[in-house]
């Protein structure tokens, strides 16, 4: 007799704890469910296949871009085209100035247009069309660039050309000469 009493006594112990361990996990399934109760999200770094970059902007040729630096040998413009917006990246080594006109002449302007300088800064800009726009965008965002979005009034849909103008100094850019008037 005395000896089955510490099998009995192992068993109901194993019994006791197996009910412990048991009703443990379903006080924390239960936790869970209601909310209760979470496990702190997993960091997972931006590896390639984990999240893909938005696709870049197609390159467009809506606008014919004359340059008016005698120098123009190392500017490149490049037009994006976002719904209804027109990106113009200027990749340039210092001040210039563009003229800009439509390719289809019965083709409206863009109704927001945008400037994205690659220069470390953009002092003095100003941008005629129907009206003149006279600025200072100042130094580069996060992304290293100097972004102007042109307000609409400046130009319309009867504006034949737009002059873009910008020096990266604090003087103004070389102004255009126009021909007197009688």
């Amino acid at each position: 007799m005395g000896e089955s009493m510490p099998e009995h006594s192992a068993a109901s112990d194993r019994r006791r704890a197996l009910r412990l361990v048991t009703a443990s996990l379903l006080i924390a399934i239960a936790a869970a469910g209601c909310g209760k109760l979470h496990l702190p999200k997993m960091h997972m770094p931006n590896w390639l296949w984990w999240k893909k970059p938005p696709p870049a902007l197609p390159l467009v040729e809506e606008l014919t871009i004359v340059s008016d630096n005698p120098n123009a040998a190392g500017e490149k413009f490049e037009q994006r085209r976002d719904y209804e917006t027109l990106v113009l990246d200027v990749y340039s080594g210092g001040a210039g100035a563009v003229t800009m006109t439509r390719r289809d002449p019965d083709r409206p302007w863009p109704f927001h247009f945008v400037l994205r300088f690659h220069l470390s800064a953009v002092a003095v800009l100003d941008v005629t069309g129907d009206q003149r726009l006279h600025m200072s965008p100042g130094t580069p965002n996060k992304d290293g660039l100097v972004v102007v979005e042109i307000p609409t009034h400046i130009y319309s849909n009867t504006t034949d050309k737009v002059r873009v103008q910008w020096s990266p100094e604090g003087a103004p850019p070389p102004q255009e000469v126009s021909p007197a008037q009688p």
